[in-house]
């Protein structure tokens, strides 16, 4: 007679074993997960921003002036057409300028605000450091961390 040897399932050791794997993975993925659509976000102001830096320029030489185009009202339709450009449709951002900056600014998750500020004139960018950071020297940009 042989003796045949029963196959058997994993065992409770194994399965916990996994189960810790997996909850380690998650905790390193998921918040790199959660913080894309905002980095999404983020990415669009910069690229705005630099866009507007780049109208200013233009239209301070091609009017002789030194004040900006777009002035306080960024978030009208007709300062923005001054400077040949339109109102981003759907953004998520506040836009302004001054006299030599122009800044993203948006409430983010939990109430807090991020602002993101590109100054045109030496072409580095600041970020408020709380919500946004700079992305490893200033005239990169901003990033979430």
């Amino acid at each position: 007679m042989s003796i045949k040897k029963k196959l058997r399932g994993f065992t409770l050791i194994e399965i916990m074993i996994v189960v810790i794997i997996m909850a380690i993975l998650a905790t390193l993925i998921l918040p790199k997960m959660l913080a894309a659509p905002e980095a999404a976000y983020l990415s669009e102001a910069n690229e705005t921003l630099g866009a507007l830096a780049r109208a200013q320029d233009t239209y301070m030489q091609l009017t002789g002036s030194s004040t900006v185009g777009l002035g306080i009202a960024s978030n009208n339709s007709a300062t923005w057409a001054r400077l040949g450009m339109s109102m981003p449709s759907g953004s998520k951002f506040t836009y302004s300028c001054s006299t030599n900056a122009c800044s993203a600014t948006r409430t983010v998750s939990g109430g807090a605000t991020g602002t993101a500020t590109l100054d045109y004139t030496t072409h580095t960018w600041s970020c408020d450091g709380t919500t946004y950071h700079i992305a490893g020297t200033s005239d990169r940009g901003c990033v979430v961390m």
